[in-house]
């Protein structure tokens, strides 16, 4: 959870001198405000992990819930959710049977190569696709490597069902991870955050005193 917090009386108050005549209006342009710098704050996020790492940045704003203000609750609230996030979602390809995966822009493609045993991709029963590892040593029992197998028609890698080999699913970062975790909260965003606050109160006050001197 992202939070940057103000004091919303004592911002009210100076909103309600900068509005003059038009005091009323001070609790509506804080929340809008307010609504606006946390869809701005939400974008800048999306954008920084976008330019770090192999995904999209739709993905980390999907994955970003916004709780707006109102009037009564003048705070806003960014949540970010989700688990580590399997390999298969980044930058991927397979080449000489080996799969090769990159998680960060700023990374090279690496062959995923862990005690001599290679990540190859699967198509399981459901359909599902991802990136595995066989787990040198261990085996399934008969029935849970049935239920767990993959569909070998898909890929020639997976040797079927004469190969009861364990497998793991390869995960990278999650997405509350990538835009930054606890990182965000730190003094730097929290002083952006205000800055955009503060240049969108200015903007919604100019508004509602610009309509004002219309009306009169």
């Amino acid at each position: 959870m992202i939070t940057v917090g103000i004091n919303d009386t004592a911002t009210l108050a100076a909103m309600r001198k900068q509005l003059g005549a038009l005091s009323y209006k001070a609790p509506s342009c804080l929340q809008n405000a307010i609504n606006a710098t946390a869809r701005e704050a939400r974008k800048s996020l999306a954008s920084g992990a976008a330019g770090t790492y192999t995904r999209k940045k739709s993905e980390f704003t999907k994955a970003m819930d916004l709780t707006r203000a109102s009037k009564s609750h003048l705070d806003a609230i960014i949540r970010a959710k989700g688990e580590a996030e399997e390999l298969q979602r980044f930058k991927s390809k397979e080449s000489g049977g080996v799969v090769k995966a990159q998680i960060m822009k700023a990374s090279t493609m690496k062959a995923l190569v862990r005690d001599n045993a290679a990540a190859f991709k699967v198509r399981f029963d459901s359909g599902h696709e991802t990136i595995v590892q066989r787990r040198p040593g261990e085996r399934y029992s008969l029935s849970k490597y049935v239920a767990a197998r993959a569909n070998p028609k898909h890929y020639k890698t997976w040797h079927g069902p004469s190969d009861p080999a364990r497998i793991k699913k390869l995960l990278g970062p999650s997405i509350p991870v990538m835009i930054g975790g606890d990182k965000v909260n730190n003094e730097d965003f929290r002083q952006k955050t205000l800055e955009m606050l503060a240049a969108q109160i200015e903007k919604r006050i100019a508004k509602e005193v610009q309509k004002g001197a219309v009306q009169a």
